[in-house]
């Protein structure tokens, strides 16, 4: 009787371990199209993005453009290159890039929604926000 407990807790617990890391929407690169991008804590940051390729639009809620490059560090990251300033004032715009860079991480993809995580990593990785990408055409 001990001997066939011990075995169903084992084959329950090897059960629950492999199911929580065989999870296939976990994340994948982003296809051609148009996305709204909308940030869970910041939500006034909100834009909508464009890619073709591996050039992207950002359109913020102003109307204002930002051109420029997506560079894939591997399928879950991303990292949007543009020589635009896109504030208003450049002394922000210094302090924010001596944060570094800002980059997405995917989390996971679900029909139309991928999640992501936005951190920027200059000396050490600082998570900013997170959210989610709909994909709108």
């Amino acid at each position: 009787m001990q001997t066939n407990l011990t075995l169903a807790t084992l084959l329950a617990v090897v059960t629950i371990i492999l199911t929580s890391f065989t999870d296939t929407d976990d994340c994948k690169r982003l296809e051609d199209g148009k996305y709204k991008v909308k940030f869970k804590r910041l939500p006034e940051s909100n834009y909508i993005l464009s890619i073709d390729k591996n050039q992207f639009t950002r359109t913020d809620k102003k109307g204002k453009e930002t051109k420029g490059t997506i560079e894939w560090t591997g399928d879950c990251y991303y990292v949007l290159s543009s020589d635009t300033v896109t504030l208003d004032n450049p002394v922000i715009e210094k302090i924010k890039l001596g944060l570094g860079v800002p980059s997405y991480e995917l989390t996971k993809t679900k029909g139309r929604v991928t999640y992501f995580i936005l951190t920027r990593s200059a000396n050490l990785d600082i998570m900013l926000d997170e959210g989610k990408l709909i994909k709108i055409d």
